[in-house]
């Protein structure tokens, strides 16, 4: 089960590997745990702003240990696009030499066209709030202060254009000239089974019916 190992080895901060059938890359991919598990790790990481107006979410919201190769892309919401400011990373190493470095953000120089960090960003948010590890719940997975999350749910699906559980979108085409006429009924032919010539989808096998006497 797929999802069982992510989630228990994100739930133990930790990390997971896949060996599919056939592999040939078995003993790298072992070799990876062990170097995760035998070599200091960055714990404890923060994320300070200076703009208290870029501080409003994060995703995720729980940052898991980082390992040497290992990557963590780190999402906030800014309130509006001339926010300014400058945000510093820190975390602490077993080894004693603590990490920290400042970063200078301006919307202005750094913007990028279309849509698509807004929708990876949205996307992890709305993973977050399924899961129960946003910044609308506590350490055990329950809503802060009685928030509504489907509603939080909902709203930033709605927002973004990005499919979760609690919602569906429907394509409507919109066309400048209006088509008029009747309708008119389509049939479609079956697809026959690769057997009998035609087709790609095998012809599945029927019990007789019984006779009723």
């Amino acid at each position: 089960n797929r999802k069982l190992v992510i989630g228990m080895a994100k739930a133990g901060e930790g990390a997971h590997e896949f060996i599919s059938d056939g592999a040939t890359n078995v003993d790298a991919l072992i070799l990876n745990q062990l170097k995760r598990a035998l070599q200091p790790a960055l714990t404890d990481l923060k994320i300070e702003f200076s703009n208290p107006k870029m501080s409003t979410k994060l995703a995720p919201f729980r940052r898991p240990p980082l390992w040497a190769g290992s990557r963590l892309v780190l999402y906030s919401f800014l309130s509006s696009a001339d926010t300014k400011g400058s945000v510093t990373i820190s975390a602490k190493s077993a080894s004693g030499s603590d990490f920290k470095t400042t970063l200078e953000i301006d919307p202005s120089k750094h913007m990028m066209p279309g849509t698509s960090i807004i929708k990876l960003a949205s996307k992890t948010l709305i993973k977050e709030l399924e899961e129960g590890r946003s910044c609308l719940h506590d350490n055990d997975g329950r809503p802060l202060g009685g928030k509504d999350i489907n509603a939080e749910i909902i709203r930033t699906s709605i927002e973004s254009q990005i499919l979760s559980k609690l919602t569906a979108f429907v394509a409507v085409e919109k066309r400048e000239t209006p088509t008029e006429g009747t309708l008119q009924v389509r049939e479609v032919s079956e697809p026959k089974s690769p057997s009998e010539g035609k087709g790609i989808f095998p012809k599945l096998a029927s019990a007789p019916k019984k006779k009723s006497s």
